[in-house]
């Protein structure tokens, strides 16, 4: 091998290596990132479930709830009078974004009322109860989709969610409780179209 080829075998092997590295250093700085967005975190879980919440910057001053693990959630009373009970109460004028994770049963009564801000749900499949008040008065909430393993809908769980127009009702919802949908619009009570 020449003086020329050696070069060029080095100059490729060294090009390959700052690749590896950069790829290598890439890869942990996007974990690293993804952890970094994680504001708090903390259990959300009743007696013999495993259930944690995870609140993630989604945004300029915008957050994302996460739930994750098994079982059913915590309850709140997290209504207009007593809004600092949540464990995320700091950041219910923020909180944009819902995720709830597979595995998890039940979103618990009043867990989510009054967050103004809300606009997107995503709900597991998992999920067969959504007690009552679990979305009162998350006014900017537009659509959001049941899932089909859904069984019941408690007493108001989306009232006052007045920009909430279409909602689907699983063929497995076997009781829907008073109220669960109405909106009280314009001092007018409207129920939600269910198609």
């Amino acid at each position: 091998m020449n003086n020329e080829e050696r070069k060029f075998w080095r100059y490729g092997i060294g090009v390959l290596f700052a690749m590896v590295i950069c790829m290598v250093l890439s890869v942990s700085n996007n974990a690293f990132a993804a952890e970094a967005n994680v504001i708090e975190s903390g259990d959300y879980s009743v007696e013999g479930s495993n259930v944690t919440w995870s609140l993630v910057s989604n945004g300029v001053d915008t957050y994302k709830l996460i739930f994750s693990g098994n079982g059913d959630m915590c309850e709140e009373r997290i209504l207009v009078e007593n809004r600092d009970s949540a464990p995320w109460a700091g950041y219910v004028n923020s909180i944009t974004e819902i995720e709830i994770k597979e595995e998890i049963t039940n979103i618990g009564n009043n867990v989510f009322s009054c967050l103004e801000k809300l606009k997107k749900v995503s709900i597991a499949s998992s999920i067969t109860r959504i007690e009552g008040r679990a979305f009162q008065q998350c006014t900017n909430l537009k659509t959001i989709k049941l899932p089909d393993g859904l069984t019941y809908i408690g007493w108001w769980a989306f009232s006052s969610c007045s920009k909430l127009n279409n909602v689907k009702i699983p063929d497995s919802v076997t009781q829907i409780d008073e109220y669960a949908l109405f909106i009280i619009e314009n001092m007018m009570i409207r129920r939600l179209l269910l198609l």
